[in-house]
């Protein structure tokens, strides 16, 4: 027969069972309180977001343009409607701007037109080329196919060239900054005042910098590359560019100072008419160019300041549209050393 349990026993086991249900009727509860905690808090912060979404709605209403429907909305039509207005504007705005260009230069060559008429009833006796290449024996001038002989006349040439800027030169043939009335461009005929013999071209400035940094910026950007020439450098001063149409022009710089012992850069450049490398016949025509940066005397507390000035000289064949699109071609280089300078230096 079974032996009956003692009381105090029965009794343990019921409080120990009676703890834990208390115990897991307080863990439930804490549960339930942090949930509803958690989400009592969610709901505010949506409450928040949803007054804060509906004041940025009104605020976009009153100070934003509404946009453009996408391309994947009903309002496609008119998207493409707008597109097509704006493009319609860009092409006659285009129009409008090559017209302008058209009827400048039609203006340009009615202006050489009357130019050249007024020198014919003037009469006067023609000033000549400084060098005209074309009057000098061939082999002269014929740049040699072996390395070291055309190398030789390649410099020959070029110091030629360098060696017109004299005093004269500096006094008579470059701008004045002096005079105000210094036409920019002016045309010379032939002895007969059948034609035109040469164009010449000027242009100056004055650049708050030394004569050395003026004359490496404007160098840097003569000999420059790009789709339409080739550079080939003979030396860190001498240059040979090759254009597309078939042009070629020899270009250096000298660095020396004047009888006065102030600075001077001199870029000079030059067409070459006759090539025995060249399979193509080069065109008659002599263009030279003379650049001359000179910095002007200063006081122990100035600053540097340089002039330069410029030189062209082109006789061309063909008519005088050929003129024509020689000075665009002029003016456009004029521009782009002026803006050149303007982003390195301060310029007047």
């Amino acid at each position: 027969m079974a032996t009956p349990s003692p009381p105090e026993s029965d009794d343990s086991m019921q409080n120990d069972r009676e703890a834990r249900l208390k115990k897991d009727r307080l863990r439930k509860t804490k549960y339930r309180q942090e949930k509803m905690a958690e989400m009592h808090e969610l709901k505010v912060t949506a409450s928040a977001l949803t007054l804060q979404l509906e004041q940025l709605k009104a605020q976009r209403s009153q100070h934003v343009r509404p946009r453009l429907p996408s391309l994947t909305s009903l309002h496609a039509p008119r998207l493409r409607l707008s597109w097509r207005y704006i493009a319609d504007r860009e092409k006659m705005r285009l129009e409008a701007a090559y017209a302008d260009q058209t009827r400048l230069r039609n203006d340009l060559v009615t202006d050489l037109h009357r130019a050249f008429c007024l020198l014919q009833s003037q009469r006067r006796a023609p000033r000549k080329m400084l060098m005209d290449v074309r009057t000098e024996p061939r082999t002269a001038y014929t740049l040699p196919h072996h390395p070291l002989r055309r190398l030789e006349t390649i410099q020959r040439l070029l110091q030629w060239q360098a060696d017109h800027v004299t005093d004269a030169f500096v006094a008579h043939v470059l701008p004045n900054l002096d005079d105000d009335d210094d036409p920019a461009w002016t045309m010379e005929l032939t002895p007969d005042g059948a034609s035109v013999a040469y164009i010449e071209t000027r242009s100056q400035g004055v650049v708050y910098a030394s004569a050395g940094d003026v004359g490496a910026v404007l160098w840097q950007l003569e000999t420059a590359q790009s789709r339409h020439t080739t550079v080939a450098p003979l030396d860190s001063d001498t240059v040979v560019v090759s254009s597309n149409d078939d042009d070629t022009t020899l270009l250096k710089r000298l660095v020396h100072r004047t009888a006065h012992g102030a600075a001077r850069v001199l870029v000079v450049a030059q067409s070459v008419l006759a090539d025995e490398s060249s399979s193509y016949r080069i065109a008659r025509k002599s263009v030279a160019t003379w650049l001359v940066v000179d910095e002007l005397p200063r006081g122990a507390s100035d600053g540097p300041v340089s002039v330069y000035r410029s030189v062209q000289q082109a006789a061309l064949e063909g008519p005088l549209d050929a003129y024509a699109e020689h000075l665009v071609a002029t003016t456009a280089t004029a521009e782009m050393r002026q803006h050149a300078l303007a982003r390195h230096f301060h310029c007047l």
